[in-house]
């Protein structure tokens, strides 16, 4: 049973229109914020508010992407936003300590995302207050009916939920289909709830987190988050989370909860277990390589007990720096020198559970997630990898040709599984490089010419490539 359950008759009158199951269509557009205010006039042209481009892609049915003109480091909004299902969205900022997305001043919600398949990326999300929104009090930065959204490289800060119900960042919630949500490489900190769940809750089908941190989260339980969905967590550290009732690091009510190759530890409560508040036996399952608790007793302090592994460390110190600025673009927690997380994680776990399980070459910072001692590659328990250097990226080249030369202002786009991509154009020879190609990544390749069809290619990029196109 859900811990959390919003009126379900409530919900079907909000999507009379909106549960229509449009293929989403191909050749979306991108659309460029370019004011900072919220003082638009529903249309992304010369002028474009966020709220404008929204509202466009609300209108569209094809797949379309929001960016932000360089010169915009922070959208302060006046109200709720509301992304429809309208085939697919992507945000992306400039990076989560370039772009922000403010809830302005009273209590504002930042986005209600209506069944909407959203991703969002390289942002920070700060000043959400669900009260007064649709489904008023839950979710103070985002509340997530249905769909499926992606939080990528995302720092989610200084939200709350004060005065209503629960999550004080993100509301994940259930819906009229299957629900799938990711949160990779990103930060939930200093978000508060008045009743549950500081950081986010999960009610949805399934639930992935990868190499992200939650600290300074606050809640009655549930500090960093409460789950009631299929839920896995790899690499991912919890650290520094506060309740007064019990679940210093999260509350699991329903489903499975598995964690890996993590850092459960330094949160506390009041009352209750100071780390994981586990009501309902077997619910909690490690998958190995964790380390749990830092004080003795408190990894076995969960109401009902998880059977560990012989691979786990319990009640131990994890030893852990500040949140700040440890390289990469959102704040994390160091391992300091001494460490136990050093060379403790398993590799075999170091893997995306959301991307077929591919293996995860970096950690949340961007730095190599793997270090080599003797014979065996070695990973760390937690999001940061201790003393690693920033992962160098491979060179993806090649020529474009058609009628026996080189065809020039050829557009060729690489898109990975994750759907980022980075587009460049043909020199008047044909050719064309990308610098900087995250490595153990399979990407799609595509060429694009007014003149000339080319198929596209599928690869995964291991080292520097060369990939040529010709046209038919």
């Amino acid at each position: 049973m859900k811990i959390f359950s919003p009126d379900f008759a409530k919900i079907c009158g909000l999507l009379p229109a909106v549960l229509l199951f449009f293929a989403a269509a191909a050749g979306g557009a991108t659309l460029t914020v370019n004011l900072p205010g919220d003082d638009g006039d529903l249309t992304c042209d010369a002028t474009c508010t966020l709220r404008d481009a929204i509202d466009d892609a609300n209108a569209s049915t094809a797949d379309d992407a929001i960016v932000f003109a360089p010169e915009i480091a922070v959208v302060t909004l006046a109200g709720e936003i509301v992304i429809n299902n309208r085939g697919k969205l992507t945000i992306t900022g400039r990076g989560a300590n370039l772009s922000t997305i403010d809830g302005g001043p009273g209590q504002n919600r930042i986005f209600f995302a209506n069944a909407a398949n959203l991703t969002l990326r390289h942002l920070t999300l700060t000043g959400g207050n669900g009260a007064g929104a649709t489904f008023t009090g839950n979710g103070g930065a985002i509340y997530a009916f249905g769909g499926a959204m992606t939080l990528d490289h995302v720092h989610v800060t200084g939200n709350t939920a004060v005065t209503g119900g629960p999550a004080g960042g993100i509301y994940f919630a259930g819906g009229f289909a299957a629900t799938s949500n990711r949160i990779i490489d990103s930060t939930f900190s200093n978000n508060a709830s008045g009743t549950s769940c500081g950081g986010f809750y999960s009610g949805g089908d399934t639930l992935v987190v990868v190499n992200s941190t939650f600290y300074g989260n606050s809640a009655q339980t549930g500090g960093a988050f409460c789950s009631d969905s299929s839920t896995t967590l790899r690499n991912v550290t919890i650290y520094g989370n506060s309740t007064t009732l019990g679940g210093g690091a999260f509350y699991h009510g329903a489903g499975t909860l598995n964690f890996g190759n993590s850092i459960v530890a330094g949160n506390t409560a009041n009352s209750g277990p100071p780390e994981i508040f586990n009501p309902n036996a077997g619910n909690v399952v490690s998958n190995g390589s964790n380390l749990v608790g830092d004080s003795p007793g408190d990894a076995a302090a969960t109401t009902s007990p998880i059977a560990y592994q012989t691979s786990d460390i319990l009640d131990t110190p994890p030893l852990v720096g500040a949140l700040q600025n440890n390289g990469g673009p959102t704040p994390t927690l160091a391992l300091l020198a001494g460490s136990p997380a050093i060379d403790r994680g398993n590799p075999a776990l170091a893997v995306d559970p959301s991307n077929a399980d591919t293996p995860v070459s970096r950690d949340q910072r961007d730095f190599r997630r793997t270090a080599f001692g003797g014979l065996a590659e070695i990973v760390d328990i937690g999001a940061v990898e201790y003393n690693s250097t920033p992962a160098a990226g491979v060179a993806l080249a090649g020529k474009v040709t058609a009628r026996n030369r080189g065809a020039a202002r050829v557009r060729i786009t690489i898109t990975d599984s994750n759907g980022e991509s980075r587009t460049t154009t043909t020199n008047p020879a044909g050719f064309y490089r990308f610098k900087d190609v995250r490595t153990a990544t399979t990407y799609t390749i595509a060429a694009a010419s007014k003149q000339y069809a080319f198929s596209p290619q599928q690869l995964t990029v291991n080292e520097d490539l060369n990939v040529n196109f010709t046209a038919p």
